[in-house]
């Protein structure tokens, strides 16, 4: 059985990378699948640094594959973790890289509810954490918890549908301008 539920498509990488301007940016993809938007974001939209991270070891190992063919400097700006969303500690990762935008990625579609509402709470807390960031949440379910941060839609091209997709930008107060 196939675990994928709708990727985004390449087409839209573009309109996710290009929240924050032109700041250094790192971009976590949590549900990395294949690794698609993590290479893309380093080799082709300039991001500083990009995480992958994926639960399931299939698509995980062809992610590591897509890894370990790219160049030792797309290498370097690159890291897969294979682990549920919920075990990764996001600032630990984030530690020593230099960056003024988090782009936090969730393609939460086959997410049930508990899981939806569970990590728009850490999200949240990643928020919270990091407040001379800026932080973006592009999630394709709503997130209760960050109803008071939303500031956007994107339309995105998904794998799923021919039809473009809208999805939340939910981002850190202390970014809001005053």
């Amino acid at each position: 059985m196939p675990r994928t539920y709708g990727e985004v498509l390449p087409s839209s990488f573009a309109d996710i990378l290009a929240l924050g301007g032109k700041t250094d940016k790192v971009l976590v993809d949590f549900g990395s699948g294949h690794g698609v938007l993590v290479k893309a974001a380093v080799e082709q939209y300039d991001c500083n640094f990009a995480i992958g991270v994926e639960k399931y070891k299939d698509p995980a190992a062809i992610a590591a594959k897509l890894f370990s063919s790219s160049s030792s400097d797309l290498q370097a700006k690159m890291r897969f973790l294979v682990e549920d969303m919920s075990d990764t500690d996001i600032p630990k990762e984030l530690q020593g890289l230099q960056f003024d935008t988090l782009i936090l990625f969730c393609n939460n579609l086959a997410f049930h509810e508990g899981m939806v509402h569970r990590s728009s709470i850490v999200f949240r807390q990643i928020m919270d954490s990091m407040l001379d960031k800026t932080v973006f949440v592009v999630s394709t379910r709503p997130m209760k918890v960050l109803e008071d941060r939303a500031t956007q839609s994107l339309g995105l091209n998904m794998s799923w549908s021919k039809e473009v997709h809208d999805v939340n930008v939910y981002q850190s107060i202390s970014s809001f301008p005053v």
